[in-house]
């Protein structure tokens, strides 16, 4: 009996697989990045909704503020684009030199940057709009005209 007994206990600890792939640990850390994608792609909903002058009440803003914010988003925009433009000649000169290595990453921060200059000047458009919650469309039709 006692011999049986110990051969089942070696033969779980021999036969593991669980244990030794770390199930746990793999189960744990699938579960943290499923969380972390869920909460980076599916979009927060506000917990009120306001308008742009409850907004503006709310946060103690005036006109003057709303035009001084323009201003530094402005300047914010175009210190952006100029990264940009200049990531991109820089990554234009790697693929010259045939860099390749330094071209995809360099191309990769240039669209991080163009990212950053379209945020501030979508900031812009909204406090012109003087709506919140404007989307992607509202502004292009903006810009671009359309519909």
């Amino acid at each position: 009996m006692g011999l049986l007994r110990s051969t089942r206990n070696l033969g779980k600890h021999l036969f593991n697989v669980p244990s030794w792939i770390g199930y746990r640990q793999l189960r744990f850390m699938t579960r943290g990045v499923w969380n972390f994608s869920k909460g980076f792609f599916i979009p927060k909903h506000p917990k009120c909704r306001e308008t742009f002058e409850e907004a503006l009440v709310r946060f103690g803003l005036t006109e003057q503020d709303l035009q001084q914010r323009i201003k530094e988003f402005t300047g914010l925009t175009i210190l952006w684009l100029i990264l940009f433009f200049l990531d991109v000649v820089y990554a234009l000169y790697l693929a010259w030199k045939n860099s390749w290595l330094g071209f995809f990453p360099t191309m990769g921060i240039s669209l991080i940057l163009l990212t950053q200059a379209f945020r501030y000047q979508f900031f812009i458009f909204q406090i012109r709009q003087r709506k919140l919650g404007c989307k992607l469309h509202d502004w292009f039709t903006a810009y671009f005209g359309g519909e």
